[in-house]
């Protein structure tokens, strides 16, 4: 008697669905805005136009891709149309958040940087987040005046869509300091995370030597203003005070900031600070190539010197996956992406 065998099937591969966490969605022109503004705003723009701190833009050797620019003729990348075909549908991508770099958040005039943020982030919802919705976009604030920056972010956060608050990489002081606290205070009661975006300057030079000459050394600055944002968010006590903030580092490199993590791991466990150190115990997490992360926790642990040594509390490191499949399930429920601690967003 003869048995026929069964031929085994083998599994369907499935493309893995992306999650970017840095879309520029761009304005073709100031003009964009122009219907967002107050009359008393939009007056004041054509007249005055944008002023910022100057010095911080050098001519790019490759800008954007050519073939990004839509049929229309608009600029690469203002039209959530192309982007949705483009981007989206060719690479699979699930969700995507945006992070548009425009003048808001830069304006010397508090009100009118306040009024130009507002716009910018009517802009997103009209049109990107409405016609999109795989689009998830961030929270543009006048991060230099925190009032002004709260009061934008409790505008929208009844709009589960914007899932964090950007910053400039570059702000006008280190991230740590107390004036941007409220703005902290405003993203732990609602948890949105906060978002520190490559480029960008307060006014001062951009480099830890000066201003540079070429575009190549302001692209490879970032990771300097990094380091000192990061720094500061723990040695000024930022996650002490707000243990459930989260902060997410987008573009502005990652493998100096774990040399830089280690190093500062070895001098607080070698270094005496006083007892009344606000930063007793400040926890570090970085997200890895391969969607791991590592965590580094500091704690004050035994006294010496009169003083408090600051050693490794055990749980030094520890890898954990998280899968793309999990972060989409909780997207679509509504939340906020991000980890406690530092991480780095996933590259375009």
């Amino acid at each position: 008697m003869a048995t026929t065998l069964q031929r085994p099937v083998a599994a369907t591969r499935t493309k893995p669905a992306i999650i970017d966490c840095d879309i520029h969605n761009e304005l073709d022109s100031e003009r964009d805005l122009y219907p967002y503004l107050p009359p008393r705003w939009l007056e004041h723009l054509k007249i005055y136009g944008m002023r910022g701190p100057s010095g911080a833009v050098y001519p790019r050797f490759l800008n954007r891709r050519n073939d990004a620019h839509p049929p229309s003729g608009r600029d690469a990348g203002s039209e959530v149309g192309m982007t949705s075909k483009q981007l989206l549908d060719e690479w699979n991508v699930a969700y995507g958040i945006l992070n548009p770099l425009t003048p808001a958040g830069a304006q010397l005039n508090p009100e009118f940087d306040a009024a130009l943020a507002t716009a910018v982030n009517d802009w997103q919802i009209a049109e990107w987040l409405d016609p999109e919705p795989r689009l998830r976009a961030s929270i543009i604030v006048p991060f230099e005046h925190a009032d002004l920056a709260v009061a934008e972010i409790e505008r929208r956060i009844s709009d589960s869509r914007f899932v964090q608050v950007q910053f400039s990489g570059r702000p006008r002081e280190p991230m740590g300091r107390r004036k941007y606290w409220p703005i902290y205070a405003a993203c732990e009661k609602y948890g949105l995370t906060v978002m520190s975006h490559a480029f960008g300057s307060g006014g001062q030079p951009i480099t830890g030597c000066g201003w540079p000459s070429y575009y190549i050394e302001d692209h490879v600055g970032p990771a300097q203003s990094m380091q000192a944002n990061l720094i500061s968010l723990v040695v000024e006590g930022v996650f002490e005070r707000f243990p459930g903030l989260r902060v997410v580092s987008a573009e502005n490199g990652l493998s100096s900031t774990i040399a830089r993590a280690e190093k500062k791991r070895r001098q607080f466990s070698r270094t005496s600070f006083a007892a009344t150190s606000t930063a007793s115990r400040s926890s570090l997490l970085l997200v890895l190539p391969g969607r791991s992360r590592l965590k580094t926790r500091w704690s004050r642990s035994r006294r010496r010197q009169g003083g408090r040594r600051w050693m490794p509390d055990g749980r030094s490191s520890a890898t954990t996956a998280r899968s793309s499949t999990a972060i989409a399930q909780n997207l679509r429920a509504g939340a906020k992406p991000g980890f406690r601690g530092i991480t780095r967003s996933s590259s375009r």
